[in-house]
């Protein structure tokens, strides 16, 4: 899924705007040290808007200084611009309502300035469109383009252009929005303004990352953190590494989409920005997960969850995210309390949209009642009889709505709860298939290793056992000869024994790791049969789990062994290579070779060998003649299973 982050940019007219490069200190002791009332605000006002980006409590908290002082002082200016100052800040808090209030306030003094009227205007459209409503916030962008052309205001129209290409991105229309987004470009590069660049630059590049153009899209994020690190916009770079992560992320390259979110992640929490960090703690979470890194993932989701004191829906993300982290982990019971969990916040949050339109409803239904009683009582009295009667149905009418608003919250009462136990069903259901598939797993592992076994144990040691009874039953006819014979036979019988217990589970394997093992294990052939066996490993070390060096050392011992009975070589060659985390095993003969269509002669081995290339998830190319046999097998180290 891909993220969605709208770059709104903050544009102030009418009154002096500091960079957001020139430090927020310098500011704040010009401001104490001030000798007029308009330089000491100016200075507190330059100050909260250093800071709107870094930290939004500190910027509040300056700009309060400079409202308090300009009421004090009786200073004019000072008042009008803390209220624009406020809507912009309440707007970065989320508290669009009271950003409304500020800016309905502002436009009480500034009917007649053209600058500051396109200001107000840009701003109402910023907030209708973050309310969802992009065709009226349409109409006052054009409002203010309409006035910064007047004025030939260049900043003014870049910045404008610039919001208008979000508000065509949320509807939407993309080839519109991208048409925008470059005349912004266009404009604010010949005015050099960094700042509101790199902005844009985000904006063009989720457009191409909703139409899947990636890498032009990660060109685009990049531009926007070059800029952001000259202008020192923390908060920007760390939305510009959490979206390169997430096309990292789709694109399933997950350590570079690791290293990015990570990065973002830092960021947002050392310099206390806790809206953003709760949606990075879930990104960086879920990238652990798809890595295989359950405890990481953990961690980070539970740390977040821990310090969390944002919104209910923020909660109810991380729990969503737990829920699946568990499930995939193989940890049902863990998984179900917090899907449970998620269920329950996010049916609340269901709950109290609902209520508040139930109450807008209320609201509206009142206010026309109200209005229809003034309309009654300025009727003549020759119409009373008839108004009794509408308002008769009117009652009705009301009744009805009442009864059908009861009938509804009954029935979505009622279907909540069976899509509730639904999916607790559900949940159990996946519970008991998935423990269903891990027994049937265990018991055909075992029962193939019982039939390799027991195939061992009756074409060597049974074999050799017959052949010494039928000698030993002719020593009533025979000589000593024959009892040095079966002694022998018996020594012969013993090797094989030992040397099938030394196969189930190879003493080196324990003691050493698959290089040296395996070198072992071909020295020790090498030493007692009749074949030259060589051994050869080439590359950079190798470091497996346990299970998968079992795994990978008795597909090396079953191709051996097959070489050995079969194809009655002279000469056999196995080869290990680890390069760039592509572990390579190479057996090689040059024996007789045999017919890959017919197989059923030693199908066992070879099935052996395929089942366990499969859980290693690797790939086998087998290439076999009259010159002999070569069997090369490449392991991703990164796919695999334990991973």
């Amino acid at each position: 899924m891909k993220k969605v982050i709208l770059i709104v940019l903050f544009f102030l007219s009418g009154f002096s705007l500091s960079s957001q490069t020139r430090e927020a200190d310098s500011l704040l002791q010009l401001a104490k040290a001030a000798t007029t009332i308009e330089d000491k605000v100016t200075n507190y006002a330059n100050a909260s808007w250093a800071l709107i980006d870094v930290d939004l409590a500190k910027a509040i908290s300056y700009n309060d200084s400079a409202f308090n002082i300009s009421k004090q002082h009786n200073y004019k200016q000072g008042v009008i611009d803390s209220y624009y100052k406020y809507s912009v800040l309440n707007r970065a808090l989320g508290d669009y309502d009271e950003a409304l209030n500020y800016l309905n306030e502002y436009e009480k003094f500034i009917k007649d300035d053209t600058l500051k009227f396109a200001g107000a205007a840009f701003q109402k459209g910023v907030l209708n469109c973050i309310k969802g409503d992009n065709n009226e916030g349409l109409k006052y962008y054009h409002k203010a383009l309409e006035c910064y052309e007047l004025l030939n205001n260049k900043r003014g129209l870049g910045i404008t252009y610039n919001a208008i290409g979000i508000a065509y991105s949320n509807m939407k229309r993309y080839d519109e929005s991208i048409t925008n987004y470059e005349k912004s470009c266009e404009i604010l590069k010949s005015l050099n303004d960094i700042d509101a660049l790199a902005s844009t630059y985000i904006n063009l590049a989720n457009i191409y990352d909703y139409r899947n153009e990636h890498d032009k899209a990660l060109s685009y994020f990049k531009k926007s953190i070059e800029l952001s690190t000259k202008t020192s916009n923390i908060r920007r770079i760390a939305q510009n590494k959490q979206n390169i992560a997430s096309i990292y992320k789709e694109q399933k390259k997950y350590s570079k989409a690791l290293s990015f979110s990570l990065e973002a992640y830092n960021i947002l929490k050392e310099n206390n920005y806790k809206g953003e960090l709760t949606q990075s703690a879930g990104n960086l979470g879920e990238i652990y997960m798809l890595m295989g890194n359950y405890k990481k993932s953990e961690q980070i989701l539970k740390q977040q969850l821990d310090s969390l004191k944002g919104t209910i829906e923020a909660k109810s993300k991380l729990y969503f995210g737990l829920s699946k982290l568990y499930e995939v982990s193989d940890r049902p019971k863990e998984a179900l309390e917090y899907h449970k969990a998620y269920k329950k916040l996010k049916d609340s949050i269901i709950n109290e949209k609902g209520l508040k339109n139930l109450n807008e409803l209320q609201v509206k239904f009142d206010v026309e009642k109200k209005n229809k009683e003034i309309i009654t009582q300025q009727l003549e009295l020759k119409e009373q009889e008839s108004e009794i009667q509408k308002a008769k149905t009117q009652n009705t009418y009301m009744l009805g709505i009442v009864v059908f608003l009861l009938l509804s919250s009954v029935l979505l009462m009622v279907l909540f709860k069976q899509r509730q136990k639904r999916r607790n069903q559900e949940l159990l259901t996946l519970k008991r298939e998935y423990q269903i598939k891990s027994l049937e797993s265990l018991i055909e592992g075992e029962e193939k290793e019982r039939f390799r076994i027991a195939k061992e144990l009756h074409d060597g040691v049974n074999g050799d056992l017959s052949a010494i009874k039928y000698k030993l039953s002719s020593l009533l006819e025979m000589n000593n000869k024959v009892i040095k014979e079966a002694i022998t036979m018996i020594d012969d019988s013993c090797e094989q024994v030992r040397a099938i217990s030394h196969n189930l589970v190879p003493p080196s394997l324990e003691n050493f790791n698959l290089v040296e093992a395996t070198e072992s294990y071909c020295n020790n052939l090498d030493a007692v049969n009749k074949e030259v066996i060589t051994f050869q490993f080439f590359g950079d070390e190798v470091q497996l789990s346990k299970n998968a060096e079992v795994n990978t050392f008795r597909i090396i011992q079953e191709l051996v062994t097959n070489a050995i009975k079969h194809a009655e070589a002279s000469e056999i060659n196995v080869q290990l290579s680890n390069r760039e985390d592509i572990l390579q095993i190479t057996v090689e003969d040059d024996g007789k070779g045999f017919d890959k269509s017919n197989t059923e002669r030693f199908g066992i081995g070879l099935s052996n060998i395929q089942s366990r290339v499969d859980y290693l998830n690797a790939e086998i190319d087998m290439i076999s003649n009259s010159e002999g046999t070569s069997c090369t097998i490449d392991i991703d180290l990164k796919k695999l299973n334990d991973n």
